[in-house]
């Protein structure tokens, strides 16, 4: 509502204030934070990916499992760049501490 912050909130329009308040806390007060999310994950899935989770896979996407991962499955497909290797000293330590990390503490 244009000026909307000037308008009185009375018994009579309480209904319609209660509506536009949830549509702005629910949706227009999170469109720049839900459009740096969205920017993000496309960076690592393509959009037309995204449909294909639900909701529950989407939060494992995002936030990781309370059962951990297969590190030796990683550290087997792992591609190494920047001038790393397996032999580096800082990936041999990551992998150390990996293979020591509790699988909720890898989530």
């Amino acid at each position: 509502i244009p000026g909307g912050a000037q308008v009185e909130v009375t018994k009579d329009n309480l209904e319609r204030y209660l509506q536009l308040l949830t549509v702005h806390r629910t949706s227009t007060q999170m469109d720049q934070q839900s459009a740096a999310l969205r920017e993000g994950m496309e960076c690592v899935l393509h959009s037309s990916w995204i449909g294909m989770f639900d909701a529950r896979e989407l939060g494992i996407l995002i936030s990781g499992s309370s059962t951990g991962f297969n590190v030796a499955d990683l550290k087997e497909h792992t591609v190494y760049a920047g001038g790393y290797n397996e032999r580096s000293q800082v990936i041999r330590w990551l992998w150390e501490l990996l293979d020591q990390m509790e699988p909720e503490d890898m989530g």
